[in-house]
């Protein structure tokens, strides 16, 4: 960098709850070592800045000017300018349902986009039926009285882009043009490994099949495409049979891992599967959500047949595949 690499971090009040720290990484020109200039920010699991994982990207950090071009890609470090405006986009059209709900009557009690996570959420008293259903469908996190994207933990492109679908979502309702839900869940392809480096964990799986081998090469090498997840398929193996407690002793470990706490249960068998077939969480994650919304069109299709009169066919659920 043509000078020194310094580091700083914190913990902020309500990080400890979320085991997560936020690190700074800052740099000192030559002949201005008292004048270090912000490189960039990010969040970290704090048992990988605790570990022997940081200590690695450290090293590699310092010592590769390529490695730290594909930190800034990664945690979505470069194109603030384009960051910001893309948030306040967010904001405009989230204001702007937020107007069309009060003129026909639902209370919003709050609104919120940006911050360190990069959430979006509106909260209200109700909310329309048709917008719930959209939200659920599109993989937002939807309870009685507020709807949220985004908020992953160490995952900031996701989060960038479930906001903006978010928005999208409620800027097109608020115009008359919503689409169904699958429509707005293109955000679940950001959803990525949390890690430039490696775990360290040992889990136990299956000998991978070549077309899993194929998809976690294609992840290795940055070229992982969504029909790679999308064409893999299991049939009943012995992950698909056994329940929560064994999958994750299979895995070695003793919870389900922090990333997934805004799928259900049953998404998280599900990741939990793929990861014991030889799929890290970040893929197990985005294999599931593709599946889901391809379930979802399948279910749209059929029902439009149903309402033109024609042949249903058969749905496939992907969770009969896994």
């Amino acid at each position: 960098m043509g000078g020194s690499i310094l580091l700083d971090y914190a913990v902020y009040f309500e990080a400890p709850l979320k085991e997560t720290i936020d690190v700074c990484i800052l740099f000192s020109p030559d002949g201005q070592e008292n004048q270090p200039k912000l490189w960039g920010s990010f969040q970290l699991w704090l048992k990988d800045f605790d570990g022997r994982w940081f200590d690695q990207f450290w090293m590699m950090f310092t010592s590769s000017q390529v490695f730290r071009q594909q930190v800034k890609k990664f945690y979505g470090i470069a194109g603030a300018t384009q960051r910001q405006e893309h948030i306040q986009k967010i904001h405009h059209q989230l204001q702007t349902a937020v107007r069309m709900l009060g003129n026909l009557g639902y209370k919003v009690t709050d609104m919120g986009s940006g911050g360190t996570q990069q959430s979006a959420y509106i909260a209200a008293e109700q909310f329309p039926k048709e917008v719930l259903e959209a939200s659920n469908a599109a993989g937002f996190r939807v309870e009685p009285q507020r709807i949220a994207a985004g908020g992953l933990v160490c995952q900031p492109i996701a989060n960038l882009q479930a906001g903006g679908a978010f928005a999208q979502l409620m800027a097109d309702w608020a115009e008359g043009g919503l689409q169904p839900g699958h429509h707005y869940a293109g955000w679940h392809e950001s959803i990525r490994t949390c890690s430039l480096v490696p775990s360290s964990i040992k889990v136990k799986m299956l000998e991978k099949t070549p077309e899993v081998a194929s998809a976690v090469q294609h992840s290795l090498n940055g070229t992982l495409a969504y029909h790679d997840l999308a064409k893999l398929r299991s049939g009943r193996d012995y992950f698909s049979k056994i329940n929560m407690d064994t999958l994750l002793s299979n895995l070695q470990i003793t919870e389900v891992p922090e990333i997934t706490s805004h799928l259900d249960e049953a998404d998280q068998r599900k990741v939990l599967r793929w990861m014991c077939r030889g799929l890290h969480e970040g893929m197990a994650i985005q294999k599931v959500l593709i599946d889901n919304v391809a379930t979802e069109q399948q279910r749209q299709r059929s029902k439009q047949a149903r309402a033109n009169g024609s042949s249903t066919g058969s749905t496939t659920d992907p969770d009969q595949m896994v």
